[in-house]
C-alpha cells in the first residue's frame, strides 16, 4: 500500500469518530432539554386544574338544611313549631306531605308516586312519618280524625289528603349547628324570599341515632 492511500484511510477513521461524538452529543442535549420536561408535565397540570373544578365548596351548613331542614318542606318555611311530636295533632298529613314530596324531590321512593289520588293506607303514612318523627299509629289517626281537611276510612285502613299548598314560603339560613350527648341543635332564620329581610329564628332539636338517621324532637323560636 503506497503512502498516500495509507494517509487517506487514516484520515477517514478520524472523519468517523469526530461524526459519531457529534451525534452523541446532540442525543444528550435532546434528552436533557427543559423543553422536553415542560412538555411531559404539561397533562399533569391540566389534570390537576380539572380536578379542582369539580371539587364542589364545602358548607356544612348548607348540608345541614338539606339534610335535616329541608325534609319539612313547607311547615318550616311558615314557621311552624312543636315543642313535641305529641303537639303536632291536627298536621300531621301535612308533614307527611311535606315529607313525601321530599322524598320524590331526592329521586327516592314516594307515597306522591305511587298513591296519586291522595287516598294512603295508614301503613303507609305511618311508615312514611316514623322515619323522622317518634310517633305511633295512634298519635297520628287522633290527629287525623280531628282534621278536617283529612279523611280517616276505618274499614278501608285509609287515609284521604288532598295534596298542594300554594304561595310562597321564606328562605331559610342555618346559623349554627351543634351536638351534644346525641343530640343535635340547630339554629336557623326565616328570611323574606324577595327582601332577605329577617324575621324569625328558631331553634330544632334532633335525636341522632347510630345508623345515620334521626328524628325530631321540637321546633321552638329561638
Amino acid at each position: 500500500m503506497g503512502p498516500f492511500r495509507i494517509m487517506a484511510v487514516l484520515l477517514a477513521i478520524l472523519c468517523l469518530g469526530a461524526c459519531g461524538t457529534r451525534e452523541d452529543a446532540a442525543v444528550s442535549q435532546a434528552e436533557s432539554s427543559p423543553i422536553s420536561s415542560a412538555v411531559a408535565s404539561s397533562p399533569a397540570s391540566n389534570t390537576t386544574e380539572q380536578e379542582d373544578r369539580n371539587t364542589p365548596e364545602e358548607n356544612p351548613l348548607t348540608w345541614v338544611r338539606e339534610t335535616y331542614l329541608d325534609p319539612l318542606g313547607w311547615d318550616l318555611v311558615i314557621g311552624k313549631t312543636f315543642t313535641s311530636p305529641r303537639e303536632i295533632g291536627t298536621d300531621w298529613m301535612f308533614y307527611f306531605e311535606d315529607i313525601a314530596l321530599y322524598q320524590q324531590q331526592q329521586g327516592l321512593a314516594s307515597p306522591l308516586d305511587d298513591y296519586p289520588d291522595g287516598c294512603y293506607p295508614v301503613a303507609v303514612v305511618t311508615s312514611c312519618l316514623t322515619q323522622y318523627f317518634e310517633v305511633d299509629e295512634q298519635t297520628i289517626l287522633a290527629g287525623v280524625q280531628a282534621d278536617f281537611r283529612s279523611q280517616y276510612d276505618p274499614v278501608a285502613g285509609t287515609i284521604t289528603h288532598e295534596n298542594g299548598r300554594g304561595g310562597v314560603g321564606n328562605r331559610v339560613e342555618v346559623t349554627s349547628y351543634t351536638e351534644a350527648d346525641g343530640n343535635a341543635s340547630i339554629e336557623y332564620q326565616l328570611q323574606d324570599f324577595y327582601t332577605g329581610e329577617p324575621q324569625n329564628s328558631y331553634r330544632m332539636e334532633i335525636r341522632l341515632l347510630e345508623d345515620g338517621s334521626f328524628r325530631y324532637l321540637s321546633i321552638q323560636e329561638a
